[in-house]
């Protein structure tokens, strides 16, 4: 913790982005429950939970290729106020629309706000070293993921409570004013173009293209090019996983009481991603090398029993752990892709990292949910992920061993360079 106090008194403006990051993560959280409710509520099913899931996703992914160039253009920390902003008002939107009952405006208004929400994840991961040293990253990505655990594990628990006692609207309404909250406290953020400026003006007709010429730049770092998919693993578990755990949470506690349990269950899982991380790195030091591949095993093994016991302790075992080696997973592909890429492809290479996760947990939870309604299973979409994931791990071989000081990969200067 003393690591943690010192990184926020030397770094005043990534003080300010954390803050931000809090503010506005907290309330995103409390509505993550309440528009699961409400598509349960109204006995939505599995296709419709995985629709909701695909809206939270899916526009990360497609949008890739206009918000990584973008973020290797613009001040990245202007993408993000604007992004703060206008989800604000979109969301305050939507607590209108459910209490008109228009649902399907509401599933658009979601849609909206996921899309302008796609403009936030590579400006901020590409902006992060701009705003610490570069043996700083580690521990401020450990600290994101913590944080993350945290507001996770508040937000959802309150979510699910203010859910079953107030209805969903009112998680809403918060919401909309964490956005606003953290576009102020970013107000304050030096500016943070990349350090490009032979990129030219955004095509449309190379949107596709730019990612791709920053895919291949990496072909002389193998190393780099690993990290930038070594989430799709995880992705592949994750849709799947995510339509299971909601249908099992409500199926064990009903409408009401169902909202509650699978906020405590997600932020059982929340709890897991915080100490995933923090375990690792320990455990890393006592062995003297950063440990990679255990992240994604201890997931697969947790998603494993989140189809095998059927009772609310069982199930938040399994979320636990599952939560850790998601925090894990995401701490060391994050630290690696961010080490190794140079500043002026940062963000079109964050975005590839976001096309991943997004186009594979979309994937998995659409074929895992469109399963789990036809056959009547809960635990359809849990199997799909498991498989898919584990077979993508097999075959990109998770070989990847990202270390400060290896002299086997370049050191970070030389490789923003």
């Amino acid at each position: 913790m003393r690591d943690v106090w010192s990184l926020m008194q030397r770094r005043p403006h990534f003080r300010r982005l954390w803050w931000s990051t809090v503010i506005a993560e907290l309330g995103n959280w409390l509505s993550y429950i309440a528009l699961s409710a409400l598509v349960l509520a109204r006995d939505g099913g599995a296709w419709q939970l995985a629709l909701i899931f695909a809206a939270h996703l899916l526009p990360d992914a497609v949008l890739a290729p206009i918000t990584g160039p973008l973020a290797d253009r613009l001040d990245r920390g202007a993408l993000m106020r604007w992004s703060h902003i206008i989800r604000g008002g979109l969301t305050l939107a939507m607590g209108l629309t459910a209490i008109a009952g228009a649902f399907g405006l509401l599933q658009v208004l979601l849609a909206a706000r996921m899309i302008v929400g796609a403009f936030l994840p590579p400006a901020e991961r590409a902006a992060l070293p701009s705003l610490v040293e570069d043996d700083e990253l580690d521990l401020a990505n450990r600290l994101s993921a913590l944080t993350w655990s945290v507001l996770f594990t508040i937000g959802v628990a309150l979510g699910g409570v203010l859910s079953a006692l107030f209805g969903p609207v009112i998680a809403l309404f918060i919401d909309a004013g964490t956005f606003a909250a953290a576009a102020l406290i970013l107000r304050g953020l030096p500016p943070l173009r990349a350090d490009a400026d032979d990129l030219g003006p955004l095509r449309v007709r190379r949107l596709f293209g730019e990612l791709w010429s920053a895919w291949r730049a990496t072909r002389p770092d193998p190393e780099l090019r690993r990290v930038a998919v070594s989430k799709l693993p995880f992705a592949l578990l994750l849709g799947g996983s995510w339509i299971t755990l909601n249908l099992a949470a409500f199926d064990l506690g009903g409408a009401v009481a169902g909202a509650a349990l699978l906020g405590v269950l997600q932020a059982i899982r929340g709890i897991g991603t915080g100490v995933g991380p923090v375990l690792a790195a320990r455990l890393g030091q006592r062995l003297g090398h950063p440990i990679e591949r255990s992240g994604d095993l201890i997931a697969f093994v947790a998603v494993a029993a989140l189809i095998i016991f059927n009772s609310p302790v069982g199930l938040a075992i399994a979320t636990f752990f599952w939560g850790m080696g998601a925090g894990h997973n995401w701490v060391w592909t994050t630290t690696g892709l961010q080490r190794l890429a140079p500043d002026a492809r940062l963000g079109r290479l964050s975005a590839i990292d976001t096309l991943v996760v997004g186009l594979g947990a979309t994937l998995t939870c659409l074929i895992g949910g469109a399963l789990s309604e036809h056959l009547g299973s809960v635990h359809a979409g849990a199997l799909l992920g498991l498989s898919l994931g584990f077979a993508a791990w097999l075959l990109l071989g998770q070989r990847s061993r990202v270390r400060a000081g290896d002299p086997a990969y370049p050191d970070a200067a030389g490789s923003r360079a």
